[in-house]
């Protein structure tokens, strides 16, 4: 109900655009954060079909820092791409998180938009691990269109301008170039690409508390292992939000789902800051996608 009425079909378009957007072979770890009983059977049906190969259930709310950290911890395969359950997934997406990865191998994690989300000390580690190198070339610029910024602004409940004034948001993007491999240094961590080896090098310390205040996420870890992050050069991915309120994701539930949205899951009344709606999610279901071995 309320701000979490249209979410599991948010998830639902999540799961299946995964499947459908990409001909790289992977498997599906759910972790479900005790999420209420709609959820779990969804869930199970979808393992129970082959959707879903791994799921992970706690029987309380650990907070989502923590269930990420077990889910990241709890992935098979060497590469591994974490995401909220409610991120689109465009078409390529895979292949795209890879081609990255494969072309910046220093980089700890692959974010799928980019944000110009990047704190001084993730701007600091690309200008020193990338500037290290001779072949790649760093530029400091406007190259993020407005358009790709307004598109993830628009999803979290901001305009570009509000956005644009955001902490951690520079006025500039820093490029990165190795021949015709583009990325963008720094990125949000609601979708990503990591490896097992990142992983393993993390600590995180167990906690159930939701927001936990001195135990930084997975991003901001790899940022003090030295690791930088980093963005592929176009979106990959779409954060849906708690509603499916834009035309075109109604399209694409409808050629992805073969029946249209109900109609609760597309009212955008509800639409609020990601940020400011994560304070008080009394349950929540995050999903890992990784490729096999």
């Amino acid at each position: 109900s309320g701000y979490f009425r249209g979410v599991l079909e948010a998830f639902r378009l999540s799961l299946r655009s995964a499947r459908a957007n990409t001909n790289v072979p992977f498997d599906i770890l759910v972790v479900d954060n005790n999420s209420c009983r709609a959820v779990d059977r969804f869930i199970r049906d979808e393992q129970a079909k082959g959707n879903i190969q791994y799921h992970l259930r706690s029987d309380r709310n650990l907070g989502s820092v923590n269930a990420a950290v077990q889910g990241l911890r709890a992935a098979p395969g060497d590469a591994v791409v974490y995401a909220d359950c409610d991120v689109l997934f465009r078409e390529g997406w895979l292949e795209q998180l890879l081609s990255v990865k494969e072309a910046f191998p220093e980089a700890g994690i692959v974010c799928g938009v980019p944000v110009r989300y990047a704190t001084e000390a993730q701007l600091a580690l690309a200008r020193s691990v990338f500037g290290a190198d001779p072949g790649t070339r760093i530029e400091q610029g406007t190259f993020v269109s407005d358009a790709v910024l307004s598109e993830w602004a628009q999803s979290i409940g901001l305009t570009l301008e509000k956005y644009k004034s955001s902490q951690n948001v520079p006025d500039f993007d820093l490029r990165l170039s190795r021949g015709a491999n583009i990325a963008y240094a720094g990125g949000g961590h609601f979708a990503y690409l990591t490896t097992s080896d990142v992983i393993s090098r993390s600590t995180h310390p167990r906690t159930d508390k939701l927001v936990p205040g001195k135990c930084p996420g997975f991003d901001a870890q790899i940022t003090d292992l030295g690791l930088p992050s980093i963005s592929t050069p176009e979106p990959v991915f779409f954060h849906l939000g708690n509603c499916l309120a834009e035309e075109w994701v109604q399209r694409e539930y409808v050629r992805l789902m073969g029946r249209r949205p109900p109609r609760a899951a597309c009212d955008p009344a509800e639409r609020k800051s990601k940020l400011s709606a994560s304070r008080r999610i009394p349950r929540s279901i995050r999903a890992l996608f990784n490729t096999a071995d």
